[in-house]
């Protein structure tokens, strides 16, 4: 069986802004014998409230400190069968993390590209690249049109899909996305977006983020940048898109996220329904309504094995069931205690045979399938 991996990352620490971490721990960290001792005082040492912030960036300048896409790209392809009757490809996401006020990229986001087309002509039965696209490249005198940067990868690369980060700074709505809907509606093209609490987030709101959201009263309230990104990203942004473009396939990925999935499992359900859904629950109720929405389990379900019973159960809904794919969210989700190998295991032997091929080869295939000739 082919296996397909929808979701993950082999970008190096060449495409993260200088101040990507506070106090320039970017650099600092880069030198092994630097990041190991300082890891363990991060974890053991400091009363962090939320240590997986410390391990997860410990862990991603570990990989992204690489020289090379190539470089990561093996090291993640180590971890899954690639030779017999099990075979595996890797949808590969770019970052475009230049408006996120967190200092300059010290590589262009066309170089990522450019070298992430190379490498798909290297592995051309492994790696199915999408192009990073944001609606602010259009008005910056330096960027990019973000339909013509889609266009030009897509059209003269062969890459295969479209990759959006909300939690950057922008909605899901923003009519600078329009015509790259309508684009990728047309051509049967795949986009894939973040959709979950936490990741890579905003550095700073500034005072016009207050007073936009696709159907929340504003002015918002202001909170911490991380917070803030979660307004950019909940799952009820894209409803109007969806009406909006009704054959057009998107994934929302990470399917909430774990604490969304913590929020369904363990929360009580306010029997009134005044109180705001579970993310998990909203993805569902979207997935239902619109056939060519699709969710995938990146880094949720490589958390805990907590969460094992409730995907099989989704898995058993027929409205669903063929909207829901398989992906690690690589390397976002490397630590020390789960690993990529470990978990894609455990998922494939819980599952079982019928659900996995059903989530990393049926689905991926159909969400995938080539633009109509």
């Amino acid at each position: 069986m082919i296996i397909y991996n929808i979701h993950s990352h082999i970008f190096t620490v060449k495409n993260v802004p200088n101040n990507f971490l506070p106090l320039g721990l970017n650099h600092i960290l880069k030198p092994d014998i630097v990041r190991k001792p300082l890891s363990w005082i991060f974890r053991k040492a400091i009363p962090f409230t939320d240590r997986d912030f410390i391990e997860r960036y410990v862990n991603f300048l570990k990989i992204s400190s690489n020289k090379s896409q190539e470089d990561v790209f093996n090291i993640l392809r180590g971890y899954y069968p690639q030779q017999g009757t099990d075979t595996t490809k890797f949808v590969i996401l770019p970052m475009d993390m230049r408006y996120m006020e967190a200092g300059k990229v010290p590589e262009s986001v066309d170089t990522q590209h450019q070298d992430l087309a190379k490498l798909r002509d290297k592995y051309p039965d492994a790696i199915i690249p999408f192009v990073a696209v944001d609606p602010r490249s259009l008005d910056d005198k330096n960027g990019e049109d973000p339909l013509v940067f889609a266009k030009k990868y897509i059209e003269q690369y062969k890459f295969r899909g479209i990759k959006l980060y909300p939690p950057l700074g922008y909605y899901p709505t923003d009519q600078r996305l329009y015509p790259v809907y309508e684009y990728a509606e047309k051509n049967n093209i795949p986009m894939l977006s973040h959709c979950s609490r936490g990741g890579v987030h905003i550095k700073k709101v500034n005072k016009d983020m207050l007073k936009t959201h696709p159907w929340r009263p504003t002015p918002l309230r202001k909170t911490k940048a991380k917070e803030f990104s979660d307004y950019f990203t909940e799952p009820e942004n894209y409803r109007q898109v969806l009406k909006d473009f009704p054959k057009l396939k998107i994934c929302l990925a990470h399917f909430g996220g774990d604490v969304e999935w913590d929020k369904y499992l363990f929360e009580s359900w306010d029997p009134n329904g005044s109180a705001e859904k579970s993310w998990l629950a909203t993805i569902v109720d979207l997935m239902k309504e619109f056939p060519n929405l699709y969710t995938d389990i990146s880094s949720t379900l490589f958390k805990t094995e907590d969460y094992f019973p409730l995907l099989n159960l989704l898995l058993e809904d027929g409205k669903i069931k063929e909207q829901i794919l398989f992906g690690s969210d690589y390397y976002m989700v490397e630590r020390d205690k789960l690993r990529e190998r470990d978990m894609s295991i455990r998922i494939r032997a819980n599952l079982g045979p019928v659900k996995f091929k059903l989530i990393a080869n049926d689905n991926p295939v159909k969400f995938l399938e080539s633009p109509a000739k």
